[in-house]
């Protein structure tokens, strides 16, 4: 695999590429949302990209009238798209009604750091990864980030689903439980990671060590390894890759966060 990377607002994307015609497409289990400039703008070239993508599995759910289009990638991967816009519809005409505070109106539901907005600080970019899980397991994921990484978690029990607060606003992981999931997709999954920033650092590399959690990717090592601290102080990096139930020690998902301090440099 080699890997391409596209900017999206503050946010980056790595998307593998096959090197030979055996590599295996890599895909998501569940969806992905992203936050766009201009849905119009990407609108005005959907037919080209069905032309130029034709025997692929490149689709497009459209509703005109609607600021969400849902595509799916040329290999089978679920995106939705979110107009930037949709921001400007909480907006009040006079949020200064709300209080007398500047930074209270600020933080407010409808205000310009509020837990609306899209992606990072209302920017483009991730909005929220779903990710497809066996049925019986998101209350055990949930607990592994909430009591190993300090996360902030809510529980849709009727759903099966969990929420996982990874950064601003309403930028998450979602995890969802599906009896449809086969093994074939969850190998589908092996190589995809993604990047996190955490505030305690030092002490998540300890809990995660503890349990035998800390994975030096081989692909990686020109950029960075973690096998003792000193290396993940000296990078300012550790990975791990295994989701598990703490009680039982079972692994239930494999997932690769790179995992990064907030002083890191990027």
């Amino acid at each position: 695999m080699f890997s391409n990377h596209f900017n999206l607002g503050q946010q980056q994307l790595h998307l593998a590429g096959a090197e030979c015609d055996g590599d295996l497409p890599q895909r998501v289990t569940g969806s992905i949302g992203l936050t766009v400039p201009s849905l119009q703008r990407i609108r005005e070239r959907l037919e080209n990209a069905k032309s130029v993508l034709k025997g692929s599995l490149f689709s497009v759910g459209d509703d005109e009238d609607s600021n969400i289009l849902t595509v799916s990638c040329p290999w089978g991967n679920v995106f939705h798209l979110y107009d930037i816009c949709v921001d400007d519809e909480y907006l009040l005409e006079d949020s200064a009604s709300l209080s007398s505070q500047k930074m209270a109106v600020f933080h407010s539901r409808r205000g310009v750091y509020g837990p609306h907005r899209m992606a990072v600080r209302g920017n483009p970019g991730i909005r929220y990864v779903e990710i497809a899980c066996r049925v019986g397991t998101v209350d055990s994921i949930a607990d592994f980030y909430e009591k190993l990484l300090g996360c902030h978690v809510t529980r849709i029990n009727e759903s099966g689903a969990a929420t996982v607060c990874v950064g601003p606003g309403v930028h998450s992981l979602t995890f969802v439980e599906n009896e449809r999931l086969t093994e074939c997709s969850l190998i589908s999954m092996n190589g995809v990671h993604l990047c996190i920033y955490i505030p305690k650092f030092e002490l998540t590399y300890k809990a995660l060590k503890e349990r035998n959690l800390i994975w030096t990717n081989p692909r990686f090592t020109h950029l960075d390894s973690c096998e003792t601290w000193e290396e993940c102080l000296s990078t300012r990096t550790f990975r791990f890759k295994d989701i598990l139930d703490l009680k039982t020690g079972e692994k239930i998902l494999e997932l690769e966060h790179e995992t990064r301090p907030m002083l890191h440099g990027q």
